[in-house]
């Protein structure tokens, strides 16, 4: 593995996406096991929570929904849309709609097997909010990106 990052050999490291639905809980809150499953080798490198809307927003106006991060305490609770990075390729924006970066719950997560990472969707403008959460094409779901590294022998 060193001499792989000594030389830059990263040519063979794949990247997969694993797409989960959230369990709902009443008052709209969407929730996701905090420890999840991987394979051996294998490394959580991103994490989003993605809104697929009905219909396109204007994107001269800020997006008005934001994500409440419910559980884990955080301190920075309400989370913003992330803008369209190449990192993140695999996930197609128009496809796959607005992106919520999530990875930071799970870099630091504590609590047993059980702990859950939950977001409820929360409106700027509290009149247009319960329009908007209608016009979702389905519940949020989560989306990671895993990276794996081959091994040293070959």
């Amino acid at each position: 593995y060193r001499a792989m990052l000594a030389t830059g050999d990263f040519k063979s490291m794949t990247t997969s996406l694993k797409v989960n639905e959230g369990r709902q809980r009443p008052e709209h809150e969407f929730c996701w096991m905090l420890h999840l499953r991987c394979q051996r080798g294998v490394r959580l490198t991103k994490a989003f929570v993605l809104l697929n809307l009905e219909q396109p927003l204007d994107q001269s106006r800020p997006f008005p929904l934001r994500l409440l991060l419910t559980a884990p305490s955080w301190p920075q609770s309400l989370l913003q849309p992330r803008s369209k990075r190449r990192d993140t390729r695999l996930l197609n924006g128009e496809a796959c709609g607005v992106r919520f970066d999530v990875i930071e719950p799970f870099r630091n997560a504590e609590g047993g097997r059980d702990a859950e990472m939950c977001v409820k969707i929360v409106c700027l403008e509290g009149d247009t909010c319960e329009d908007l959460q209608l016009s979702l094409r389905c519940p949020p779901f989560l989306a990671t990106l895993w990276r794996s590294l081959p091994r040293p022998d070959g």
